[in-house]
């Protein structure tokens, strides 16, 4: 009876592991939009090197997820700018804001912040980038950190 039961748990572990992996096959991640607004140059630039075409399908298919919810930020993001600023009298189409420390920058800055903060889920599975990366392919820690919520590294062999 107890090898009936060891059993049943190691096929709870399987089929666990393949609801995780098809759900990581369908492709969503739950990222903030900061996380979103950040990216947007941290993929372009990684989009610069060459990886293997699936990598670089995925970081493609990655691009095109996370731009498509860039113009809701910046939409909201200037509203909230255009509440809080006044145009700029010598910079057209600028925007002055609020001085730091008044109540009107501590609104300003707290909406940018809960916009910023809101998770949004992209329709794209998180990019595993292969563990044997050249060694001139020269991408920034900075760029890795920011795409962290958007890319894993492959393990490397031990």
């Amino acid at each position: 009876m107890p090898a009936k039961s060891k059993d049943k748990v190691v096929d709870i572990n399987r089929a666990q592991k393949r609801r995780e992996t098809k759900a990581a096959l369908n492709g969503h991640v739950t990222v903030t939009n900061g996380d979103i607004f950040g990216a947007k140059e941290a993929l372009e630039e990684l989009m610069r090197h060459r990886f293997p075409i699936r990598t670089s399908f995925a970081l493609a298919k990655m691009a095109s997820a996370v731009n498509g919810h860039l113009p809701n930020i910046q939409m909201v993001r200037k509203q909230i700018i255009e509440n809080y600023g006044t145009l700029h009298p010598e910079k057209r189409g600028n925007y002055q804001l609020p001085e730091e420390g008044t109540p009107e920058r501590d609104a300003f800055n707290k909406e940018i912040e809960e916009l910023m903060a809101l998770e949004v889920e992209v329709d794209s599975a998180k990019v595993t980038l292969p563990s044997e990366l050249p060694d001139d392919l020269g991408i920034a820690p900075g760029v890795l950190f920011t795409l962290s919520p958007f890319i894993d590294m492959e393990e490397a062999p031990a």
